[in-house]
């Protein structure tokens, strides 16, 4: 079971995160040194992250993810690559998002619960009965497909 981290792709994933651990710990303590404060996510960091910036906390969150903006980011920063010659991060934003793919919060989460996501990879497109097109309601079609999807668990 991979939640459990059983199988090689949960020893993988356990090897990460014990790696990712010590990193974060080498932060910390690195941090308390310099007198930074700094917050320990009880659970998944990208939501509280993503909470500091839509309320104005954070000026954005850095991430290869693509879930900040489900939890409500508004800026995203991916893909930073530190190099001497030339440090580059790519920028997104909410704004940018909504006048150039017409898409707000809602319909990413509807689109992220259709085509797949972290917690849900396949996706709910159910018998492929869904066709999504300009004219439709995203928030709409993921409501219809949280509930037909929970009357198929009962």
């Amino acid at each position: 079971d991979k939640r459990e981290g059983r199988g090689e792709e949960g020893r993988r994933r356990t090897g990460r995160r014990t790696i990712l651990q010590s990193y974060v710990n080498e932060c910390c303590n690195l941090l308390d040194s310099l007198g930074v404060p700094y917050i320990r996510s009880k659970g998944e960091a990208e939501a509280l992250c993503s909470i500091l910036n839509y309320t104005g906390m954070a000026d954005g969150v850095l991430t290869n993810d693509s879930d900040s903006f489900l939890y409500g980011a508004t800026t995203v920063y991916r893909d930073l690559h530190t190099t001497e010659r030339s440090p580059t991060v790519e920028c997104y934003t909410m704004k940018d998002i909504h006048e150039k793919l017409a898409l707000n919060r809602s319909d990413l989460i509807a689109l992220a619960l259709l085509l797949g996501c972290d917690y849900c990879p396949q996706g709910m497109l159910i018998h492929n009965t869904y066709t999504v097109t300009g004219t439709c309601s995203y928030s709409l079609v993921a409501y219809t497909c949280v509930y037909i999807y929970t009357v198929e668990l009962l």
